[in-house]
């Protein structure tokens, strides 16, 4: 999981549809849930990056819904590296 997200990190610039939001929700929620506090930060900027450049299209405003919603909850965290990441998404 933590090579994953961490090529996600690098990887700028990609359009994000419904499906590729769907699997990027996902594995951001995945990364949040683990142990790792880097791997928990990189999903934290996950969803900062789906909050950003969500596009338009009902699904992705659900999408980007979600993940702004799961930012505000990580404001919260005990990691700090986490709630900067959180900090940081919520910026636009």
């Amino acid at each position: 999981l933590q090579r994953e997200v961490q090529g996600l990190r690098m990887y700028r610039g990609a359009v994000v549809d419904a499906t590729s939001g769907a699997v990027l929700l996902e594995l951001a929620e995945m990364a949040i849930a683990d142990s790792d506090g880097t791997v928990r930060v990189g999903g934290t900027e996950i969803l900062g990056r789906l909050v950003r450049d969500a596009g338009t299209g009902e699904d992705l405003a659900a999408i980007a819904e979600t993940a702004r919603q799961g930012l505000l909850a990580l404001q919260q965290d005990s990691d700090h590296r986490v709630v900067a990441a959180a900090l940081n998404g919520l910026q636009t």
